[in-house]
């Protein structure tokens, strides 16, 4: 409910939320409300904090698309609910909610209230994850792997990338081959498309393009592709994931100074309709691309154990690569498979997707 609010009001349709008979976001803050005092029941669970968070952290969003500071206080005070709700968190559920909470407390404008320092806050929380981890039975693949990204995709919309071990990197590039077996027809593309934005957020999504014998010798991406089944018929929900995974790729490479689309061109957050200042580093997401690259995370392991750690082959020469590496489409060719490794396509494919790429960037 919270996300299909936050998709109309960002489009411009708020009226379909609140139209003066009912009020539906209001509607589903006290069915949150009664839900969370809800007496514990013969048979029935009363609500996890995680199970409690991902709601109250949505629906602080919606409050901050639709500009009504008011719901904030409404039957409880969900700022503070929040708060209390997020401290219960395990390291691993913190790994996945913290994005969320830090999102709707920058939208709110109530980021540099609640947490002092936000970078540091998203270390800490890194740290703590590493921790965690390394105590910790390994979950299904697929989960752990979710997990990894979120952390990934926090710490670079924080400007604190440098703070994700190398390790959580390995740990997404390997996991390709095992998400759920029974069911991997399911998961292939979910998990692609989650490790794809996490390391292409972190720079280092060149490693998805390399060939590694742990798939057979081919590329992670290219091995998950060619095991869909015949036409992606089974991994069709969950196929757009990678689709958009692509795309929010290609639109990352247009630069932090594109102007926003017609679309979001009037649109504002509860946080700017309070006029508060959001210039300052501490509170604002620092949109920084890490610059460690490929190169750096090979040379972060001895080179005997790359090539057995990673199975990928030490003959590989990152500078003897061509430009066409590091073309941006060049990438998205080779992920959907249209090309194989070193990257080849003639010169009016090029020309086509360069004009895409072109018009993509246009303000």
């Amino acid at each position: 409910g919270a996300a299909l609010m936050s998709a109309l009001g960002v489009s411009g349709f708020k009226d379909l939320i609140v139209d003066g008979r009912r009020d539906h976001l209001k509607s589903l803050l006290e069915y949150l409300d009664q839900r969370l005092d809800q007496p514990q029941k013969r048979g029935r669970l009363r609500p996890t904090a995680f199970q409690s968070t991902y709601p109250i952290f949505t629906l602080l969003n919606t409050i901050a698309i639709l500009g009504e500071e008011d719901y904030l206080t409404h039957r409880r005070d969900w700022v503070q609910q929040a708060r209390l709700f997020y401290a219960r968190l395990t390291p691993r559920a913190k790994a996945n909610q913290a994005e969320y909470y830090l999102m709707a407390l920058y939208n709110l404008g109530l980021l540099d209230q609640e947490v002092a320092d936000s970078p540091d806050f998203v270390r800490n929380l890194v740290e703590d994850y590493e921790q965690f981890e390394a105590t910790q039975t390994p979950q299904d693949p697929l989960f752990v792997n979710s997990d990894d990204a979120y952390i990934a995709e926090t710490a670079w919309l924080f400007g604190v990338s440098d703070s994700v071990p190398a390790w959580i990197k390995l740990r997404l590039i390997n996991h390709f081959r095992e998400f759920s077996p029974d069911e991997k027809t399911l998961t292939a593309a979910w998990g692609a498309a989650y490790v794809f934005t996490a390391m292409d957020q972190l720079d280092v999504a060149d490693i998805l393009f390399m060939p590694n014998s742990a798939y057979d010798g081919k590329t992670p991406l290219g091995w998950t592709i060619e095991n869909f089944s015949e036409n992606a018929e089974n991994e069709a929900s969950s196929l757009p994931l990678l689709n958009h995974a692509l795309l929010s790729s290609a639109l990352r490479m247009r630069g932090d100074d594109k102007s926003v689309t017609d679309i979001f061109s009037d649109f504002k957050f509860l946080r700017e309709k309070r006029d508060r200042d959001i210039s300052s580093r501490a509170g604002k997401p620092q949109l920084v691309r890490s610059e460690q690259r490929a190169s750096d995370l090979f040379e972060s392991f001895n080179p005997s154990a790359s090539a057995a750690g990673l199975g990928i082959h030490s003959q590989f020469d990152l500078s003897n690569e061509t430009r066409a590496f590091y073309s941006p489409w060049s990438r998205i060719v080779r992920g959907m498979g249209l090309g194989q490794y070193p990257v080849a396509y003639n010169a009016e494919m090029a020309d086509h997707l360069n004009a895409a790429f072109d018009f993509m960037q246009e303000d």
